[in-house]
């Protein structure tokens, strides 16, 4: 019995010794101290790894998705063909994506001690797609991005919504003592023929056909809810609608998903 124990301890112990260490030190990716690949980053969450001598280059993409809320992060794989495919992080820490990156792709096969395995990097990419992209938002949320980008819309401080500076709306925001240093109880968003387009609620609004409460919601003139999150930042001092970033972002929301200002 007491054989029995030394030798799982012994086990354990021995196990524990080799314990694997992470490092990314001046372009160098580090296993245990030795150099095992190279990476770098010129984009903002754009991660170049390649061998130490150059070959076998592949790109690795944080990430973030704005909804659901407070957001979901994953890594984005591609190869040199630009062939792609979405992993979630084995472990993930924001003060060192980095590593992060590297823990993830090491424990998936996709770079060892003798650097990056392509075989192993082109089989992921050139599989079955994994989808996170759709399933935490990301996708929608880029999308959304294209069209709004597309649109240029700015918002004066009279709540008039302008589309390349043309006119296409009006937004109004509503709070509990009617004055902008009241709480926020919903914004509307209004086309051109004064039609609402769609009701932004704080909290707890209610809408008749609608079966719970509206929290941070938009609730738009065919039945459809929108998650959009109070954002007070951008009025730091006094308030002014052209400054108002919920109000944008309610905006934005509706027109990332097909609703149309301008003229009936």
């Amino acid at each position: 019995m007491k054989k029995s124990i030394l030798i799982a301890l012994l086990t354990l112990v021995g196990a524990s010794s080799f314990a694997q260490e992470f490092k990314v030190k001046k372009g160098e990716v580090l296993l245990d101290g030795k150099p095992i690949a190279k990476m770098s980053t010129k984009v903002l969450r754009q991660y170049e790894i390649t061998n130490l001598d150059g070959t076998n280059a592949i790109t690795a993409y944080m990430r973030i998705c704005e909804n659901p809320a407070p957001g979901k992060v994953y890594v984005e794989i591609a190869n040199e063909e630009k062939k792609a495919n979405d992993l979630d992080f084995v472990k993930y820490s924001p003060f060192n994506v980095d590593r992060s990156i590297i823990q993830t792709l090491f424990a998936k096969g996709m770079i060892t001690e003798n650097g990056i395995q392509l075989e192993q990097v082109n089989t992921f990419v050139n599989g079955e797609p994994t989808g996170l992209g759709e399933k935490y938002g990301c996708k929608q949320q880029n999308a959304e991005k294209a069209v709004t980008d597309a649109l240029a819309l700015t918002i004066d401080d009279s709540g008039n919504i302008f589309s390349k500076k043309e006119k296409i709306g009006y937004i109004r925001m509503i709070t509990n003592n009617g004055t902008t240093s009241g709480s926020v109880e919903k914004y509307e968003v209004t086309n051109l023929d004064y039609k609402i387009i769609g009701t932004w609620y704080g909290k707890f609004g209610m809408v008749q056909g609608y079966g719970k409460a509206l929290n941070q919601e938009i609730y738009t003139y065919d039945g459809k809810v929108f998650k959009v999150e109070f954002n007070n930042g951008g009025n730091f001092i006094g308030y002014k609608m052209s400054q108002d970033v919920t109000a944008m972002n309610i905006i934005k929301k509706l027109t990332g998903n097909g609703y149309s200002l301008g003229h009936n």
